[in-house]
């Protein structure tokens, strides 16, 4: 979710609702936004109703419109994407299964394949 703490260009944005609740001089949002981790935006505001926010007392309210929205987006991307080819869905099949023998038989070891992982997964991902 993305929050609108208004207008202006200088400030710094976080998507920790706690970041904009106007509690103690903090921006008070104003409105509410669906949002990717990839940069996409939906583009329909949702204003935020405080007073029943802070009736509510809740950390993070739940604001249905923007959760909606990126489910939205996400269903698109996912119906946009290319099926993941057979010989590298059986690997990673057979890595599942091997992390979850590893697992089992050496639990201390199993992080370590994970982090082993790690590098490739990252590399790949940035394309």
């Amino acid at each position: 979710m993305y929050l609108d703490p208004g207008s202006g260009a200088d400030f710094h944005e976080a998507r920790q609702w706690w970041a904009y609740n106007g509690i103690p001089n903090r921006p008070r949002a104003a409105a509410a936004r669906g949002a990717c981790a990839r940069g996409w935006r939906a583009a329909t505001d949702y204003p935020i109703d405080w007073e029943v926010a802070d009736a509510a007392g809740m950390y993070e309210p739940v604001i249905e419109g923007p959760q909606e929205d990126r489910e939205h987006h996400l269903d698109e991307v996912e119906a946009r994407t290319v099926p993941l080819p057979e010989e590298p869905a059986q690997l990673l099949a057979e890595v599942g299964e091997q992390l979850n023998v590893l697992a089992a038989q050496a639990p201390v070891a199993a992080p370590k394949a994970v982090a082993a992982l790690e590098e490739p997964t990252r590399r790949v991902a940035s394309f």
